[in-house]
Order: structure tokens, then sequence, then C-alpha cells
């Protein structure tokens, strides 16, 4: 019996049952599950230069960014959302990467997305009414974590931050009027930011699909072999549907989600076949499972071990004016709380090494920790209203860096071990991937032997675009740098568009133009909540179609929304 590989949290289905591997690289699977049957898709079909395994955060942008560049992309996701796995359960935080290790793939490639963000986020239609570049506080609270915040200083010189400030025990009050008078003191990150997080990634999707890229949901790989120079990849429908990390209304705690042990039945063919000359794999908790397909069932040379962090979520009239963190420790930036764009404050994330991919729970004894935090770091958040909890899986593994490699004789490039950086650093990531590609396996054009995330602004003046794959875009060669490189794309060419809500069937092929890409302006976070509350089935419009909310602080937000901005905007 074949079975499925593609599950939770971005495309795999693999669980504590097993697999076992045949010739041809297809997941076996030891035992039966429950079938359960939902609305089929139609299957994809073609050649793709780029299959891209998974539609979290970085598997959009790594399809956005190739797409931009003219490469056939397709983008195979089982969930029926896209960003429903590891990509929905995070803090909405951006990063400086002040934490991450001095020389980090992981720091370079963060400093190089938050030059980015300013133009890509205003390209996705985005305004200061959903990013705030509000700052962090990065608070001590011992006198071991005053001595310290000596380091985070340092470390965030080092990552190009220079108008960090150190702040004394007084300083703090006039920063913070809520803060604790515990608090020792602090350094403030002023690059730090608050974002809405359901809206970046369906930017990124949304933007992908104008350049080209076609993404397909509720499709499960079934098989997965290597045929002379490309891959072919055996799909078919995805029998169950997403559940939410979060709590109900009403409710404190998320329940455990057993849909591991009840997935689908796949005794049947597959309902269609892609080939595409690489895969990457972006399949987030997956990652190194995926990776025996390339290894013909040795072991990964990483683990993914799933880390859980769960939040605490308060309706509340305070607002904060800046995102209060702890000193961080080697594996996690520790326990934080911050105002939302839709001003709910959060406390969290934990950090629980687990087994299980799918478990995204909550518990009642850390949630009654987290609000001892809450109110210790602000006192006035004792006894405010809890408006529920949600949890999310961050992608670990034993390394302290992202694990992104190409590997040109097997058609094929792993990018794993994000962590917790994702939002922040996906735009980067997705340049720095393609850039790999381009070096490694592009059979046409003439790819730079610069890689665009290193070049300087007159080297990217001079660098001409490599051709693109499905179109004869003859001006191409007059590209100028990444943030003009989308008006070059003016022709037609073919788009396939996909239903990226669960809400309707997809869209046929259609040959349209091609876009510069400056997205439609996205509603207020006033219009997207009353729309939210008024539709009642968890779905909102933005760039003219529907879309199913997925990040539960956005769906926590618009339900609770108050019609106030949160905070201060720059």
């Amino acid at each position: 019996m074949i079975s499925t590989w593609a599950a939770r949290a971005g495309l795999l289905a693999a669980t504590s049952v097993g697999f076992t591997f045949g010739r041809d690289r297809t997941f076996a699977r030891t035992e039966s599950p429950q079938r359960s049957v939902s609305e089929s898709l139609p299957a994809p079909k073609g050649h793709f230069d780029i299959a891209v395994l998974g539609a979290g955060l970085v598997g959009l942008a790594v399809a956005r960014e190739a797409a931009a560049r003219g490469k056939r992309v397709i983008v195979l996701e089982r969930e029926p959302y896209v960003a429903a796995g590891a990509s929905c359960g995070n803090a909405g935080l951006g990063h400086t990467g002040y934490d991450a290790p001095e020389g980090s793939l992981e720091r370079r490639l963060l400093r190089r997305a938050i030059s980015l963000h300013p133009k890509l986020y205003r390209s996705f239609g985005l305004s200061l009414n959903h990013v705030r570049k509000c700052g962090s506080l990065v608070v001590a609270w011992t006198p071991d974590q005053v001595q310290a915040l000596e380091n985070v200083y340092d470390e965030s010189l080092k990552a190009g931050d220079l108008d960090v400030q150190r702040l004394s025990k007084s300083d703090l009050k006039s920063f913070e009027p809520e803060l604790s008078e515990a608090a020792l003191g602090a350094i403030l990150c002023p690059n730090e930011a608050v974002v809405e997080p359901f809206l970046i990634p369906i930017g990124y999707a949304e933007s992908a699909l104008r350049h080209g890229a076609q993404i397909h949901v509720n499709t499960t790989v079934a098989t997965v072999s290597r045929q002379k120079d490309a891959w072919r990849i055996g799909i078919v429908e995805t029998p169950t549907s997403s559940s939410m990390n979060r709590s109900k209304v009403g409710q404190q705690l998320a329940e455990r989600d057993t849909q591991e042990e009840s997935l689908c039945d796949l005794d049947k063919s597959v309902d269609g076949e892609v080939e595409a000359r690489v895969v990457i794999n972006c399949t987030g908790l997956y990652a190194d499972e995926l990776e025996r397909v390339r290894l013909h069932d040795e072991v990964a040379p990483f683990r993914v071990t799933p880390r859980k962090g769960q939040y605490l979520v308060f309706e509340t009239d305070l607002e904060l004016d800046h995102v209060v963190e702890t000193v961080p420790s080697q594996f996690s930036k520790g326990v934080i709380v911050w105002s939302t764009v839709y001003g709910n404050i959060i406390v969290g994330p934990t950090a629980e090494d687990q087994q299980s991919k799918v478990d995204r729970s909550t518990d009642e004894a850390t949630m009654s920790r987290l609000q001892a935090w809450a109110a210790k770091v602000v006192p006035a958040l004792d006894g405010a209203k809890i408006v529920g909890s949600y949890s999310g899986l961050r992608t670990a593994t034993e390394f302290r860096d992202y694990q992104i490699k190409s590997f040109p004789a097997d058609g094929w490039v792993t990018v794993a071990g994000i962590r917790s950086t994702g939002l922040t650093a996906c735009g980067a990531i997705g340049e720095y991937v393609v850039d790999l590609f381009e070096k490694d396996f592009a059979s046409d054009g003439c790819p730079s032997t610069v890689p665009r995330h290193e070049r300087t602004s007159s080297e990217a003046a001079t660098a001409s675009a490599p051709t693109p794959a499905i179109a004869d875009n003859s001006n191409n060669d007059k590209e100028n740098d990444k943030d003009e490189k989308d008006t070059a794309f003016s022709k037609t060419c073919s788009r396939a568009e996909a239903d990226l809500l669960g809400v309707s069937k997809a869209k046929k092929s259609l040959a349209t133009p091609r876009f510069a890409c400056q997205l439609e302006a996205v509603p207020t976070l006033q219009a997207l909540s009353k729309e939210y509350q008024v539709r009642g089935d968890g779905c909102v419009t933005v760039y003219g179609k529907l879309w199913k909310v997925t990040h539960p602080i956005a769906s926590f937000g618009m339900e609770t929304y108050s019609g106030k901005q949160c905070g201060t905007t720059s």
C-alpha cells in the first residue's frame, strides 16, 4: 500500500507509526489508518524547474523569489491553507539577529531581510497599520542578567544595530511606564518590530502567484523518484482538514490534535504526477524525514526536534510601547511580553522539546506560569482577562544555525532548521536559496557569479538576469537590482492560479500578463476584524480573495479588536 509523507506542518504525514522506503523512494505505511475524505482539487501536472515542498513562510518566499526570476515553480502543500503548520505558531515579531551566533548564516540572512522589508512589505500592500517598528527592551531581572546585558549590547553592534542603547533602572520608567520596578536595567533594540503574522505569508503567496508560480493546497505527495535529470512526484488529494493550534472561544487551553493517528488510506493509484528538475525541501518539522528520500534511506545529517512554544493571550486596554524580552539563553530568546497590532497582550513562548510533530496543545500548569510571569513583568496584568492560548512548534535541530545546502548531483536543495526567525528572515532565505539554484542548477541564462543577497548596489545595477524559463522576455537584460526586477516581467506568459483558501476549487491555468507585483492595499485591521466577525467562518477578504485566518494572533485579534491602533509606528 502506497502512503503519504506529506503532513501537518508543511507537507509530511509521517507519524509515530513509522515508514519504510521502497526502491522508488516511496513511503510505505505499516498500518492502515482511518480514512477521511475532503473536497478534491484538480491535480497539478507538467514539468517545472522547481518543486517547492511545503507552503509555509519559507516555502512561499522561495517560490516567490524563484517565480520572480522567471523560473517555472510549483508549490505542493498538504494542508487546505498556506502557512498552516509551524508558520502559524510564531510570535509575530521581527528580530534583528543579536541572539543569532556571530558569523552564522542565520544572522547574515536576518540582516539582509531587514533591509528588504520596507519595499517588500509595501509591495504586499501592507502599511503602518499592519507593521510597527516599536523596538524591544531586553530586560535584566537579576544581577547576573545585568552583567549579561553587555553581551547583548556587544552582539547587537556586531550584528549591525549601531543605535542600541544601554538603559539604567531609572531610565526604564520613562521608556516603558507599565514595566515592573523590579527591572534592574535593559538594552533598547529600536529596530525590532511587531507585525500582523497572518498577512505576511499570504502576501508572499499572492505575489508568487502573480509572478507565475502554481500553489496547490490539499495536495499530498505520495511517491517521489529520481529519473534521469528530474524528480517525478506522484500526488493525491489530501483527505483530512487542518485544525487550529489555539483554544476555542471561551476556553483557555488548546486541545491536543489526534490526527496523527487518523490520516488517510491511500490504497489507490496517484491522481497526478509532477516533474521537476529540482526539489526544494521546505517541509519544516519533517525536513529530516524527507531528506531520507535524497539519501536512499540513510539518516539525515540533522535531526528536527519539535520545540513547543506556548502562549497566553490577554484582552486589556493596557498598551505596551515596546516588546519586553528577557536576556536570551543559548537556545531561546526566553519568555516575552508584548502588545500585538490588534491590542492584545501576549506572554510567551515557552521552549519545550518534544517528540510529537503534531501536538500543539497547551496545558494548565504552563498557562499558570505564564500568567504569573506576565504579572511580574507588567503588574497591571495581574487579574487581566484571558482570551485564550495557542502554541507553535519550532523546527529546532541540534545545530544553532540554519541548515541550508544545495546538492547539485541530486537535484535537491535542503532548507531546514529555521527555528523561530523564519517570519523575519524568509525573504532573504528565498533570495539565498534561489541564488543556490541559479549557481548550481540553472541550464539557461547567465546567472550572476555574485549572489544577489551579497551584491553591492553597483554590482546589482550591472548584473543581468537569467532568461525566464516560461516566457520570451527579451528585455530582461535591462533589469536592475532586485527592488526594480519585477518591472521586467511585463510580457504575457502562462500563469496558473491555485485555490489557497480551502473555500472553493482551484482555478484552471490561464494565460495572463506578468505583473510588476505591487499588490492591492491590504484592508485596515478594523476592516478585517469587522468582516471576520460578520462572516463567522474564520475567513477575510484580501487581494480580492477569501483567505482562512490561520494564525492565532490574527484570529484572537480580529475577535477582540477594539478599533484602536496599538503602539507607535515608524
